[in-house]
């Protein structure tokens, strides 16, 4: 199922706002959480710097379809990955009951979805390149190439 260009902008800019939406969320988590969790001294830190990223992977997958960027599906991908992660460490990393509750309802109903459509992206800017290439007749071994030449 390709994207269409509605479509592609509509979810670029949905993208982009997650993305940007974030870095607050980041810097609350920075303020609030506590700084031993765990066995690590600088738990707040991993947190809020694994959110950055993955806010800007966001928001670089809005971009990417937005513009049509060639680079789309790489980070779409990562976002993906990123969102996957999340999700799980935010799960197993849960402290109290109602904290894993928190994290199972957002892992089910947020993270896993987005990280659904990122990949949904990222196989679709795949194909619109395969597309391309087919379309250009830029898809050729060395092969053709000589037979082209000698031709």
């Amino acid at each position: 199922m390709r994207l269409s260009d509605r479509t592609r902008r509509w979810f670029g800019i949905a993208f982009m706002v997650v993305g940007f939406g974030l870095i607050p969320w980041s810097i609350f988590l920075a303020v609030m959480l506590p700084s031993r969790h765990v066995q690590t001294h600088y738990y707040y830190l991993a947190w809020a710097g694994f959110d950055v990223a993955l806010a800007a992977m966001l928001a670089l997958t809005g971009v990417g379809l937005y513009r049509r960027a060639v680079w789309l599906q790489a980070v779409a991908a990562s976002a993906a990955t990123l969102l996957v992660c999340d999700a799980w460490f935010d799960v197993l990393s849960a402290s109290r009951h109602g904290e894993r509750l928190v994290a199972l309802l957002f892992a089910i109903f947020a993270e896993l979805p987005t990280a659904a459509v990122c990949a949904w992206i990222a196989y679709d800017a795949e194909a619109a390149t395969a597309r391309a290439i087919r379309v250009l007749g830029l898809g050729g071994t060395d092969e053709d190439a000589q037979k082209q030449e000698a031709a």
